[in-house]
């Protein structure tokens, strides 16, 4: 999970799956490259988490971008527009914590601040906007 010039770097974090025997022998090596996360004996689980890990970030790259397509048809510049969505981002963060409890308990319904019928009647909103805006809906329909 690193771009090129991040490996050896603090922030890339690299993933491996399979023989516990063969990570642990070599995990002084493989620190060198970046954070080193051994995750478990199936050697497919570090390419699962990978593309899991990719998952999350296109969603919020598809996000950021479509809110400032929604933005910039009113002519209001991005870089302008990030000194409010990032602080709203990283707040919204915050929230993944909560949320992967409630998936990983199956108790969805419990201390739910904003219900299903609130999310839904946003999405419209914002896909009802974009249409009057001129702004590409294909990742929302």
């Amino acid at each position: 999970m690193a771009t090129p010039p991040m490996i050896g770097g603090e922030h890339a974090l690299i993933l491996y799956s399979g023989s516990k025997a063969t990570f642990d022998a070599h995990a002084g090596a493989l620190e060198g490259l970046g954070a080193a996360n051994y995750l478990g004996a199936d050697a497919g689980l570090a390419s699962l988490h990978d593309l899991a890990l990719l998952s999350g970030m296109y969603g919020l790259f598809a996000g950021f971008f479509h809110a400032t397509a929604l933005i910039d048809s009113e002519g209001i510049r991005a870089g302008a527009f990030l000194k409010l969505l990032s602080p709203w981002m990283t707040a919204m963060m915050g929230e993944l914590p909560g949320h992967a409890e409630k998936i990983d308990s199956g108790r969805h319904g419990v201390n739910v601040v904003s219900n299903l019928g609130m999310q839904a009647a946003s999405l419209d909103n914002i896909l009802t906007a974009s249409r009057e805006q001129g702004v590409a809906t294909d990742l929302l329909d």
